[in-house]
């Protein structure tokens, strides 16, 4: 079973929903629909950005902020915006019970990955239900900025470079959160009143959060720790 949970959760790295974010924006750019590649930019940007931001200032000042979340799920936020926007893009040309059944594709890809990220012991549950309201926060800001254009677009085209981008990725892990970490280190050692919380708190090497006693997770590694 773990071995489905480290597939599972390898869906959700940044080194597959990223390259995904990039097949799609370029898709949008080479059909010159600026304002749906404008949209998805800043939408899929801003996730990850807001994710970031809130990593940052948790893993460096936690206790400052009062609050035992250490680390929001970034394979959850990125799953959700990503997959979640792609299903959005796709169902587009096509009829009401299809995007619909794209949307629940989605979700359910979303929330399994999610859930997979408390089963490798990677975030507790408030942590990821963090990360999935981030993701749902850009999906619902992309959504009615989508037009199609006059003009037929090969979306439908998107399907297999998606799989082949999955194909190639799956497996692949980007060091993003250990970046992230040593940067909120650096901060929680300069900010007055957080030197102690950095200095006694170090997360572990998956990141995963020492949260409260009714969500702590058993120790264990995992693929990654975003």
């Amino acid at each position: 079973m773990s071995a489905w949970w480290t597939v599972v959760t390898d869906l959700g790295d940044t080194a597959v929903t990223l390259p995904l974010a990039a097949l799609v924006l370029g898709f949008l750019l080479a059909a010159v629909w600026w304002r749906a590649a404008l949209a998805w930019l800043a939408a899929i940007g801003g996730c990850g950005l807001a994710l970031a931001l809130l990593k940052i200032a948790l893993q460096s000042c936690s206790r400052v902020l009062v609050t035992d979340i250490h680390s929001p799920s970034g394979h959850t936020a990125m799953s959700v915006a990503v997959y979640g926007g792609l299903a959005v893009v796709l169902g587009l040309p096509l009829g009401r019970t299809a995007r619909v059944l794209l949307a629940i594709a989605a979700g359910l890809l979303a929330l399994t990955v999610g859930a997979s990220r408390i089963a490798v012991h990677a975030h507790t549950l408030p942590e990821v239900l963090i990360g999935g309201a981030i993701g749902l926060l850009a999906v619902a800001w992309l959504r009615p900025r989508l037009e199609l254009p006059q003009r037929p677009l090969p979306l439908l085209w998107l399907f297999p470079a998606v799989l082949a981008v999955i194909a190639a990725m799956h497996g692949a892990h980007w060091q993003i959160e250990e970046r992230i970490r040593l940067l909120a280190a650096a901060l929680g050692h300069a900010l007055p009143g957080c030197t102690a919380q950095a200095e006694q708190s170090s997360p572990p090497p998956n990141g995963a959060a020492m949260a409260h006693q009714k969500w702590k997770a058993p120790e264990r590694r995992s693929p990654s720790g975003a």
